[in-house]
């Protein structure tokens, strides 16, 4: 814990103030070194605005470069149950992905069981009875991006 006397709080605003001072000072003596621009010249150089001495000019493009048509549907359910102490079951639809990965990892990211998935309406059933009581997390990858990561737990 900090404890500050009265004398050393004087001294700390005595030499904030001279901060500030010194500051202020710097950023005017800098604003009066730098040239004064007279805004009727440089809006004489503007040809895009003559009333506006700053502007600018975008461009854009209005085609389309890429649409993907092919847009999986990804459903998945939670685990159930969950906390499991044997089989774990899984519901899920994957309509028109590439690929589909489903992984559980423990709690230090040691994967401990990989499957790929069918791209269908289906369910995944998981016995879990051989693995160490512990929390784990499961994810699913569908065309190599992760779509979520949620936790399992073990217990017996």
């Amino acid at each position: 814990m900090l404890y500050l006397t009265k004398s050393k709080l004087t001294v700390m605003l005595k030499y904030i103030f001279f901060v500030f001072l010194l500051i202020s000072s710097l950023s005017q003596s800098i604003a009066q070194s730098l040239p004064q621009s007279d805004p009727k010249a440089i809006a004489a150089n503007n040809k895009n605005n003559v009333d506006d001495p700053q502007s600018f000019s975008a461009v854009y493009d209005n085609n389309t470069t890429a649409v993907n048509d092919n847009i999986p549907v990804v459903e998945f359910s939670n685990a159930y149950p969950n906390p499991v102490s044997s089989f774990v079951n899984f519901n899920y639809n994957i309509a028109g992905a590439g690929s589909a990965e489903f992984i559980i990892t423990d709690i230090l990211g040691s994967e401990i069981y990989r499957v790929e998935l069918q791209n269908e309406n289906n369910k995944l059933s998981i016995d879990l009875s051989t693995y160490n009581v512990g929390v784990y997390f499961y994810s699913l990858f569908v065309d190599g991006r992760q779509q979520f990561t949620r936790k399992l737990i073990i217990r017996r």
